[in-house]
């Protein structure tokens, strides 16, 4: 009997705390874009102004270079925040909610909605 409600406590304790993981992860991606995101706003006057002051055009020209990583490296951890936000939907939020209730589900369907009307 208590293997039993061991077992139905764990059923149910775990899909809680992976939901919370990976919603960790997706505000650490999201951390992680705001991070490229401000790099990519402060670089083009630093480069410029060691430009200016160095008399080297060449400092520059590696603004371009270093904005192809840092969008490289965002839309990567946008493609990461998708990816797990449709794990949490698929195998989480269904076997939660199998009426489909939950955010991810809502999200998804305003998000099909907003392509649509944009046509």
């Amino acid at each position: 009997m208590a293997d039993e409600s061991e077992q139905q406590s764990f059923t149910v304790r775990f899909p809680l705390a992976e939901y919370a993981a990976l919603r960790d992860e997706i505000l650490k991606r999201m951390e992680h874009q705001h991070l490229t995101l401000s790099l990519g706003v402060i670089a083009p006057g630093t480069l410029f102004a060691a430009g200016i002051q160095g008399k080297s055009g060449l400092v520059i020209l590696v603004y371009p270079v270093l904005a192809l990583f840092l969008a490289i490296s965002w839309a990567s951890a946008n493609r990461q925040i998708e990816q797990i936000g449709a794990y949490i939907k698929e195998r989480i939020e269904t076997r939660a909610e199998p009426s489909g209730q939950g955010w991810q589900h809502f999200w998804s369907s305003v998000r099909l909605r907003a392509c649509f009307a944009m046509e």
